[in-house]
């Protein structure tokens, strides 16, 4: 597996630029005697019966292709070169998540279900928007129907010991506020500065981070949060000139008890300070994610000796659970690590999550 991450670390794989690597694992399953159907933005992988033979239930094994961006000033290794040091492996998605596509990889060669198939689902776009992860639904909601059972396995970062029921959404929403435009040297004309109205709709909405904590608690998941991730207002190259209007950027990590009630929040506690304003919704949202504790696959997990912990981050298994899919998010690669510069990996966190996925596996063949 050390051998496929390192070639998977030398492909440059920053969003936008996922062709080489879905060719290159596409050569990979087609090496392995997988069968392969791709799409635009997706590839995946089927592991039938004995090859052969119909069956009802589907085990979809899923990972994403692409890497955030990087500047290489700040690593101490080539970021697009695995490296090793002492007991870690170093490089550009080692633990978001290409370690975890070695995994799925190394798998096509060592499982052949008797009452199941596997489908091994490579996404691109996952870091932006998840297009990639919505287009191969698409796709599947159009040739699953043979499938009584289709559950999921994203093999996001877990430490390889613990796994996660699921995760938090993922909102952004930009909030512009109309001010008035003015000489910096007659600041009494000025009634509505936008800077200062955008700080009163802040603090109002900032509120609603300590209130959220109680009122939408979630104990598998987690409370909902909210950050101002940017901002933007007036012109450096005239700065004795008051802006018209400030914007800026608001993160929503939500749970299910919030999503129905969002936009009507947000509305309320913006409305509440008084400021002209406007939201809007930026991306595709990323819907939270929340399975049972009873699960298949969560019940067959705690057996093995996989703990639930909470994951932090939103994943495609938000597409997967939108036609129906529920599933759980379990792989190697230390969460702590997603998106740094000195990305790294423990040497052995491969090997454990392949193992313990293939008893996982086994004992699914028996639920």
């Amino acid at each position: 597996m050390k051998e496929l991450l390192k070639k998977l670390v030398a492909i440059n794989s920053v969003s936008g630029n996922e062709k080489n690597i879905l060719e290159f694992i596409r050569n990979e399953l087609l090496e392995n005697g997988v069968t392969v159907v791709q799409g635009k933005q997706w590839i995946a992988g089927k592991v039938s019966k004995g090859n052969t033979s119909k069956t009802n239930r589907c085990l979809i094994l899923h990972g994403h292709v692409d890497t955030v961006s990087f500047e290489e000033a700040y690593w101490k290794t080539p970021p697009l070169e695995l490296t090793v040091v002492n007991d870690k492996m170093y490089g550009l998605g080692v633990t978001d998540m290409k370690s975890g596509l070695a995994v799925m990889l190394h798998l096509t060669k060592q499982l052949m279900p008797n009452s199941f198939d596997i489908m091994y689902v490579f996404t691109a776009n996952e870091e932006v928007d998840g297009s990639g992860a919505r287009e191969f639904c698409e796709w599947f909601k159009d040739h699953s129907s043979a499938y009584q059972t289709i559950e999921a396995i994203t093999l996001e970062p877990t430490d390889a010991n613990s796994f996660s029921l699921g995760h938090r959404g993922n909102f952004a929403y930009e909030v512009s506020i109309k001010g008035q435009s003015g000489h910096g040297s007659r600041p009494d004309e000025i009634t509505q500065p936008a800077i200062n109205n955008a700080f009163v709709t802040i603090r109002s909405l900032l509120e609603l981070k300590t209130q959220w904590q109680d009122k939408y608690a979630n104990i598998s998941i987690g409370s909902p949060t909210l950050n101002i991730t940017s901002f933007s207002a007036g012109n450096p190259a005239v700065p004795n000139q008051f802006p018209d209007k400030a914007t800026y950027v608001i993160d929503v990590r939500t749970n299910p008890e919030l999503e129905p009630h969002l936009v009507k929040e947000l509305n309320a506690a913006l409305e509440k300070s008084g400021q002209q304003y406007t939201l809007t919704q930026l991306i595709h949202p990323s819907k939270a994610v929340s399975s049972s504790a009873e699960a298949r696959l969560a019940s067959i997990c705690k057996k093995n000796g996989v703990t639930v912990a909470n994951f932090s981050g939103a994943t495609d298994l938000s597409s997967l659970a939108e036609i129906g899919i529920s599933g759980i998010v379990y792989g190697p690669g230390d969460r702590n690590q997603m998106h740094i510069p000195n990305e790294s990996i423990p040497i052995d966190a491969m090997d454990t999550a392949a193992s313990t996925l293939q008893k996982i596996l086994e004992e699914y063949e028996h639920a």
